[in-house]
């Protein structure tokens, strides 16, 4: 019998989002999906579904714009309910400190305190699902959401996740409806030119599904009903969705007439008996040939073979698919090795196959020609005059980057040696944020009597974003202005160690150079302005923040060669648990601060001091040198990270990055673009209307502008007064909490905006 009461409608927002990135996208801003939102409220409906991940192509984009969209209601917004989907990409999606941030950016996105029901939108096989629910759980004890929900998973995942809760306190993609035909348009769901579509194609273009659906279409059609309508309304009221279990029916519409055509047919009511049983029969085809292609083998070898044989046996336009959906490097390389079919596809796609990889892992948090300048800007050192015009037009493009419309950067924008370039570059960004988290000391201030500090701390999308910002314009300077790595050793040492030591690095210089640009290809002023004079004040506190993070960095590479020196033994993460030689250790006879033979010269110098001096006097130079080069070395054994460091050591105390901020106020202003936008006399009100990574946030704003809060219209003077009279000094204490980096929401949460004043 036909359910005469139809499941609720929900209003599915797959198709929002960044139109220009997904051409599935169909309402690419708030006054669009206002639009969308009127036609569904005025009809009496309440429900909206999204997810993070949504538009497909451009994950990320929707919720933003559904949060303005339903901010502009104001007063007059309607009651809604709104669920949306954990984030399903990238390693371990669902570890206990993504699904936190996760949640957190999208209530942030969605300008919302609480959502209806959060879903997984599916499953992750690599994080234990207990710890996936639990993260849930806390996010739901605190109130983060009302109901918790699965997409995408099987029969067996659900029974797990159901039993460990209990324990630990559908329309087949347009099937049904005839839309399968041969001719598909650029960005609908069987558009074989994305991803997705050609999945859906894979999954339903079969002999037997479309000869079952044409037989439904026809007997429809002798009712007056379109296959589309007879479609809406067997789920509606035919299917096993029932309305007293809270059931479901996800609209989607790319026009606001398709909505409310699909309102219209769901409210028209059961279909006749024939056309309801001719399309039970489509459903049975489908529901079969998937569940064929998504087939789980008990035993695990007959697994591995099936499994195997048929990834090798699908076209190269699924096995490239595929390979576009990895979370990482390591993923491919284990896929490839194991099939010499998906290497081969490899090869033939390499650059589009990194490429998407290196979109996802930049997840919309990295400015892409931030990142291309500083991938492209490695080697082009100020020294070399011949580099000047070069250099401008890379600093030159990083300003416009920033400031005009993006350039649609493709796959075949970069080589494929370029790509991995960046991918590095990101992996060394993403290393140090999360070692920043983890490691960030508590303020000064901190009442730790009444309060715990938590660590670590779990960025916010917006958060992560001005941290990578900051790390790609820091190697950047480092890149152009900063000190040149070097390749081999050119420090003398004693003759029983025979001759220099290579260095573990092949990228640098094969001859030393201190970079010494000044007065010969730029003047300091020039230096500033092609590329910290392009940013407004907070921006370039960001690049600050991280110096004085990297400077402890070093400070503790220094310590370790140090006591490893003085003490003649090597620290307990080197490579080898062996003895120092006795050759190599301090004579009992010797002076006392005799070091083992081959320590390099200038060490040795400074070592007879100050145990600490090296840190002291090194550390300037070498973290001009950039911070992937200190990456580089963090990752070695400890004697390649001694002769990495000892490799790059040279006679410069300062940088130039001291010199060049530390020129003359007036010669730092005015701003250029796009940093000049922010020197108006309502500077104060303007800065509330701009994104959030446009702006300052609190704690800057009241460091600066004072209890007044208002900002003055020049941002750079004020009072006659530089804000970086004494840099890099002035600000110290404060960028050793960071208190650039934060969202508005931590900093309240800290109660850190007020403790931000200048003293």
């Amino acid at each position: 019998m036909p359910s005469t009461e139809a499941p609720q409608l929900v209003l599915g927002l797959a198709n929002v989002g960044d139109t220009s990135k997904d051409p599935m996208a169909r309402y690419g801003t708030p006054e669009a999906v206002k639009q969308l939102f009127d036609a569904f409220f005025n009809r009496g409906y309440t429900s909206l579904d999204t997810a993070r991940n949504y538009p497909p192509h451009a994950p990320c984009t929707a919720e933003p714009l559904i949060g303005s969209a339903l901010k502009s209601y104001n007063e007059n917004k309607p009651p809604f309910t709104i669920s949306t989907k954990i984030l399903h990409r990238g390693e371990h999606p669902h570890a206990r400190e993504k699904i936190e941030s996760n949640i957190t950016e999208s209530l942030t996105a969605l300008q919302l305190p609480q959502v209806d029901i959060e879903y997984l939108h599916e499953p992750d096989r690599s994080t234990p699902f207990e710890e996936t629910c639990e993260a849930m759980n806390k996010a739901y004890l605190e109130g983060k959401f009302r109901r918790f929900g699965l997409s995408n998973h099987s029969p067996e995942e659900i029974e797990e996740v159901v039993k460990i809760c209990e324990e630990k306190g559908p329309a087949a993609a347009g099937m049904f409806s005839g839309n399968y035909k041969t001719k598909t348009e650029v960005g609908n769901r069987y558009d074989t030119t994305l991803p997705i579509g050609q999945l859906y194609t894979r999954w339903y273009i079969r002999p037997s599904v479309i000869s079952a659906v044409d037989a439904a279409v026809e007997i429809a059609s002798k009712h007056g009903i379109s296959g589309h309508a007879a479609a809406l309304r067997w789920v509606a009221y035919h299917s096993v969705l029932d309305a007293k279990y809270g059931d479901a029916i996800v609209l989607g519409a790319s026009k606001v007439e398709q909505l409310q055509q699909n309102m219209d047919i769901v409210e028209a009511g059961p279909l006749p008996e024939e056309v309801a049983e001719a399309y039970s029969g489509v459903f049975s085809q489908s529901t079969v040939l998937i569940h064929h292609d998504l087939s789980v083998v008990t035993n695990p070898h007959q697994r591995v073979i099936q499994a195997t044989n048929t990834l090798d046996s699908l076209p190269v336009e699924l096995k490239l698919c595929i390979l576009q959906q990895l979370p990482n490097l390591q993923s491919i390389q284990v896929l490839t090795r194991a099939s010499s079919k998906y290497f081969q596809t490899y090869t033939q796609f390499r650059s589009q196959v990194l490429y998407d990889l290196l979109l996802r892992q930049y997840n919309d948090e990295v400015d892409i020609p931030e990142a291309v300048v500083t991938m492209r800007s490695e080697g082009v050192i100020a020294e070399n005059t011949h580099n000047r015009d070069k250099i401008i037009d890379l600093l030159d493009y990083r300003r416009r980057g920033a400031k005009e419309c993006k350039t649609n950067f493709r796959a075949d924008s970069f080589t494929a040696h370029e790509i991995m370039k960046m991918m590095k570059l990101h992996e060394s960004a993403i290393y140090f944020m999360e070692d920043y988290a983890a490691d960030l000391p508590a303020p000064s201030w901190w009442d730790h009597k009444s309060r715990k500090w938590t660590s670590p701390i779990v960025f916010s999308h917006t958060e992560r974003a001005r941290f990578f910002r900051a790390f790609y314009r820091f190697q950047t300077w480092c890149h152009i202005f900063g000190q040149p790595e070097y390749g081999r050793h050119f420090s003398s040492v004693s003759s029983s160690t025979s001759s220099s030591v290579g260095s573990s690095f092949s990228a640098g210089l094969e001859a030393p150079s201190e970079n010494e640009w000044a007065d010969r290809t730029f003047t300091l002023e020039q230096a500033w302005r092609l590329i910290w004079g392009t940013m407004p004040p907070w921006e370039i506190e960001e690049v600050g923040a991280l110096l004085d993070y990297f400077m402890s960095k070093y400070i503790q590479v220094f310590q370790e060669i140090t006591t490893a020196l003085i003490n003649g033994h090597r620290p307990g993460n080197s490579a080898e648990d062996d003895p120092v030689p006795s050759a190599a250790l301090p004579d009992d006879s010797a002076p006392v601060g005799t070091l083992p033979l081959g320590t390099p010269i200038h060490m040795a110098y400074e070592l007879r001091g100050d145990p600490w001096s090296l840190a002291i006097t090194f550390r300037y130079s070498m973290i001009e040198i950039g911070p992937y080069f200190l990456y580089k070395i963090l990752q070695q054994p400890y004697d390649d990270r001694h002769i990495s460091v000892s490799n790059n050591m040279r006679s410069v105390f300062t940088t130039k990055l001291w010199e060049v901020t530390g020129i003359n106020d007036e010669q730092k202003v005015p701003l250029l673009s796009p940093a000049d936008r922010y020197e108006r006399a309502d500077i104060a009100r303007h800065v509330n209307l701009l994104h959030v990574l446009e702006r300052p946030n609190k704690s800057w704003i009241r460091h600066w502008a004072g209890e007044e809060g208002q900002l003055h219209p020049d941002l750079w003077l004020k009072n006659g007064v530089g804000h970086y009279g004494s840099y890099p000094t002035s600000n110290r204490r404060e960028w050793k909490w960071g208190y650039v980096l934060w969202d508005d929401e931590r900093l309240e949460e800290w109660n850190a905006v007020e403790l931000s004043a200048r003293i």
